[in-house]
Order: C-alpha cells, then structure tokens, then sequence
C-alpha cells in the first residue's frame, strides 16, 4: 500500500504542464517531446522571439538527484557546441523547478522512421547514417564525455543529416557510474564511463536498422524481426543474411569478440566495407 502511495503522489507531481502553460514568463508549451525517467521534455515557444525551443524539467519527484542530472546535461551541452548537438540556451528556475532551454532540433527520430513510417534500410545504409552518427560520437568523446544513451529514440533524422539528443546521462570519461545508469551499475562494482559503452549501443542501433529489413520469424523468440531487434545477444547471427565484414563489426561492437576501443578504428571498419574492402 505505502508503494502505492508513493507511486500515486510521484504521478501527481511530475504531472506533465498543459498545453498553453507559461514557463517562466518566457516559454509558452505546446506540447509534451518526451518524458525519462528523470525529466520530461517540452516543445515551446519563446515569447520574445517566436522560436521553437525545447525546454526539459528535472522531475520533481527525483528530488535533488533530477537538480544534479539536470544541471550536468546543461554543463555537458554548453561544452559541445557542435551542428547535429542541440545547442544549450539557458538555465531557468520558476518556482521550485528548474528547467533546461536547448535548440529544438526538427525532424523524425530513428525510432518513428522505423516503426511508425515502416522505413526500410539496407546493409549499405545502414553503414552510411552509422558513419554519420559516429561524425557526432567522435566529437563528444573528443570533448572528453560519453553519451552512454544512443539509442534509436534519441537519434534525429533531418534529411541527409542526423541529430544526437538527450544527453541527461552524459559522463566524462573515466567517471564513475551510479545506479541511475543501471543497465550499467552493478553493486560493489566501480563501472566507469568510456567510449566502448557508446560503441556498444552503436551495435544495438545498428541492429535495428538491418532488422527493419527482415521480415522472417525470429526462430527462438516467435516474434517479427522488426519488433525484436536487439533483444538478443546472438540471435541475430542466424536471422540477419550479412556481409563477412558487417558481421565481423556488429561482433567487435556487441562485445563477442575484442571489442572496439574508440570511434576512430569502427569509422575505418564501416569505411573499408563500403568501400568493398576485406577488413583486416
């Protein structure tokens, strides 16, 4: 009963801001962009000048640790400064919540293009909006963080080119994980933030790309390939018909074999295969 309780008041306080809502004086809310686990994301419009921002709320409900993350994403943004990363505007404060104002940055994500639009991509382009991605990952690890959320819902696409967004769990290399990341903390581990986590996900968006091609029944799970990508560690492996060279990247990326270190050897990989080369 108490968890309930608990759940029902945390509902009630993060409850998302209207439609119409005045943020600060300055930001009027048209919508709702997107809700995490420690903040929720508006589209808005500034007053002053008529442009769209995107304006995100550290959730009330996760007290000072929201204040934290929130504070860190807006440090992390200001730092970056780079066409494809939403530019930081302002840090804001309207009575007890604080908010984040960054560039809105138009355009469908990887995710909507997948299962809402049934965009299907083919080995060679999915090698070619990798590559495009990773022109973004290297410049945030070059900065000295690691993203440690790419995932298909937070990849932007604009035409020819991508967006990465949501950098509320960015950490500087070599910084300790805590359990809010906790498909990374582990108890009495000390995980630290690094480039072959990004990498990691790298392979896992991948996946989903080569499986919106796939239309066979996955053998040891029963559902469609499109919905069931990157469920599986090895599973793939029997479904997806690939290339030796693509077959040997999504290996080195998902950590079965010897794992890449840094974007710089995976951009050489992706390159040699498009280009039709053997890899090494």
């Amino acid at each position: 009963m108490l968890r309930f309780l608990q759940k029902t008041y945390e509902a009630w306080i993060d409850y998302p801001q209207r439609e119409g809502a005045l943020i600060a004086g300055t930001y009027v809310v048209e919508h709702v962009l997107g809700e995490g686990s420690y903040g929720i994301t508006y589209l808005c419009r500034d007053v002053r000048s008529g442009i769209r921002v995107a304006v995100k709320m550290a959730r009330p409900s996760k007290g000072a640790l929201g204040e934290r993350l929130l504070a860190r994403e807006a440090e992390v943004l200001g730092s970056l400064r780079y066409p494809g990363i939403p530019h930081f505007i302002e840090m804001i404060r309207s009575g007890k919540k604080r908010y984040l104002v960054s560039e809105y940055v138009e355009g469908l994500t990887m995710e909507q293009l997948i299962f809402e639009q049934g965009k299907v991509f083919d080995e060679s382009d999915v090698l070619e909006w990798t590559l495009r991605l990773l022109e973004l990952v290297r410049h945030v690890h070059e900065k000295g963080y690691a993203h440690l959320d790419i995932r298909i819902p937070n990849v932007i696409v604009r035409g020819e080119r991508l967006a990465l967004i949501d950098f509320g769990l960015a950490r500087r290399m070599g910084e300790e994980i805590g359990p809010e990341l906790c498909r990374f903390w582990q108890e009495g581990l000390r995980i630290t933030a690094d480039a072959e986590k990004d990498l990691y996900d790298i392979g896992h968006f991948m996946l989903f790309m080569l499986y919106s091609s796939y239309d066979g029944p996955c053998e040891r799970s029963g559902w469609s390939g499109r919905h069931n990508a990157g469920k599986r560690e090895s599973g793939w492996q029997d479904e997806l018909t690939l290339t030796p060279g693509v077959r040997r990247i999504l290996r080195k990326l998902l950590q079965i074999d010897p794992p890449y270190g840094e974007v710089r050897q995976l951009t050489a990989d992706l390159r040699n295969v498009l280009a039709g080369n053997q890899l090494e």
